[in-house]
């Protein structure tokens, strides 16, 4: 590429991007809400030609912000919990997901039509992702990574959650086996939260996030609001997992307490009818011999 050529006619999405631009634009216009996308280019040092519509979007979003009466029905950015969400270990492995895009391309309805409930079918989006929805689970599944998101309809225990869920990919083709064994590996995804505390400037503190698993900041989206990110603690996973070896340990254990108990009572069965037929030859045999004692004498 030649020294001389002017890299503010290069489009934004071509070039690297400064790490970090978003957030310190929104701490810029935090602090300084008037300012012009000039003067904000200027102080961040950063290209007015290229960033010059960011900034002017950020303004928009920051006024809008504002400018929001909290009244009523709060907007739906402001909500004070979000739905806990629910996922798997791993990724859907390809061939439980070529059956279940097998049964979603079946029912492929448009943005307006209606979505068909009980049923698998492709969502009219640029991800073409396959979702399925009763009224006790939504389950969506994006079709190249097997990435799975996973909303319950209501509050519910984690075993019924289960089940709904092996029922969810049943319907898409899977046989049991294969749904028990996503249902076993089902974890709960981040879970967020909102707390209003008034105007705050952008901060984040993740000093509590390996130990508790919570992240707490505000980067502007819920201007009043701070966040909480509620996530597995680093320890939880080995924990569960030695949990679950030690789990497995025992079960096998019990299998072959239960063989040998099963064994023992087979011996004892076998002893008792062996009691049986010693106890019948023996009154047998004295009934014999008592039939050669009274036998009369010959004259």
């Amino acid at each position: 590429m030649p020294d001389d050529e002017d890299l503010s006619k290069k489009p934004l999405r071509k070039r690297k991007p400064i790490r970090g631009i978003t957030e310190k634009v929104r701490r810029f216009l935090w602090q300084f809400p008037s300012s012009s996308a000039k003067e904000v280019c200027r102080v961040l040092g950063l290209d007015y030609y290229v960033y010059r519509n960011f900034v002017y979007v950020e303004k928009c979003h920051l006024k809008k912000w504002l400018g929001a009466k909290v009244e009523g029905r709060l907007p739906k950015p402001l909500v004070s919990a979000h739905r806990v969400e629910w996922s798997f270990e791993e990724a859907i492995p390809q061939p439980l997901l070529l059956k279940l895009s097998i049964e979603a391309e079946k029912h492929r309805p448009t943005v307006r039509s209606e979505k068909p409930v009980g049923e698998w079918y492709v969502i009219p989006n640029r991800n073409n992702m396959r979702e399925y929805h009763d009224d006790h689970v939504t389950v969506r599944v994006f079709p190249k990574s097997g990435t799975c998101r996973i909303l319950p309809g209501h509050p519910m225990s984690l075993e019924d959650l289960r089940v709904y869920v092996e029922n969810a990919f049943f319907m898409g083709g899977l046989d049991i086996e294969e749904c028990e064994s996503l249902s076993r590996s089902l974890i709960p995804s981040t879970k967020h939260r909102t707390f209003r505390v008034g105007p705050v400037t952008p901060f984040k503190i993740d000093f509590y996030r390996d130990s508790l698993g919570i992240t707490i900041k505000a980067d502007g989206s819920h201007p009043e609001h701070i966040e909480v990110g509620e996530d597995w603690p680093s320890w939880i996973q080995p924990q569960l997992a030695a949990i679950a070896k030690q789990t497995e340990a025992v079960t096998q254990l019990a299998e072959q307490i239960r063989l040998h108990l099963a064994v023992m009572e087979g011996i004892r069965k076998s002893t008792d009818n062996l009691a049986k037929a010693t106890e019948k030859l023996r009154i047998t045999m004295e009934k014999r011999q008592g039939r050669r004692t009274k036998r009369p004498k010959s004259e």
